[in-house]
Formats: structure tokens, sequence, C-alpha cells
């Protein structure tokens, strides 16, 4: 499988399927000079299934916000709320129509409910913000 042929079958999988093609093929655009080898994807696979954080995830200390996608098929919603559940104070947001890319989200459906989480969950953490919602 070309790297082409391989980015195509993960649309599905890291994009929303309200995502407009012209933004899936404009990340594309950018994203293919960073495809990788295939000996680069396999090592990076290898850690995938390597890494265990599970048993760590209680002893996180500092306020956390666990963003994901509620149509992410690559890493399915559940583990969202898996990881902020085991987060001591975790907050979790969950982005309607956003999926593993979720910076790719339709024009206009960052929502204000959205907004006003993140605001309300940064700012009771003691954090300022870099950009004005």
């Amino acid at each position: 499988m070309t790297p082409e042929e391989a980015a195509k079958a993960m649309r599905p999988y890291i994009y929303d399927s309200s995502t407009p093609l012209e933004r899936v093929e404009q990340d594309l655009a950018i994203r293919r000079a960073w495809f990788p080898r295939p000996e680069g994807y396999m090592a990076q696979l290898q850690g995938i299934f390597a890494w265990e954080s599970y048993s760590r995830l209680p002893q996180i200390t500092a306020p956390t916000l666990v963003i994901h996608g509620d149509s992410d098929e690559l890493v399915p919603p559940g583990n969202g709320e898996l990881i902020a559940g085991r987060i001591p104070g975790a907050k979790l947001v969950m982005l309607a129509h956003a999926s593993h890319i979720f910076h790719h989200r339709p024009a206009g459906s960052v929502t204000a409910s959205d907004c006003g989480v993140l605001r309300r969950t940064v700012v009771s953490a003691g954090h300022g913000f870099a950009h004005s919602w």
C-alpha cells in the first residue's frame, strides 16, 4: 500500500464524516512531508503496544483536562472517559462531531458550551488563556 492509499484508508478513522474533503486534503498536504517510512511506522506501533500508563494515571496530581472527539474511531471515546475517570479531579470535554484529528471540526461547530467548559476548566485550574474564545 502506498502512503497515499494508506492515508485514504485511514480517513474514516481519523476525520469526522462531516469534515469537508477540502479540509482533509489541506491537512494531508501538510502532513505528506512527514509520512513515516514503513520501518518508522512499525516502530511507532511497537511503542504503542508496549506502552502502559493505566496503572499510573491515579498518581497524576496536576489539574488535568482530557479532550476527546465523540466520533473518534481510532481511539474510541470510552478511552477518554476511562482516562478522565482514573485521574483524580480530571475534567472531560467530549467534542461533538470530532474525530481523532479534531482540530478539523466543521467551521462553526465549536459551540459556546464547548468554550465555556474549557474556560471554566482552565480558570478553575488556575491557568490563564493564551487565546480569547
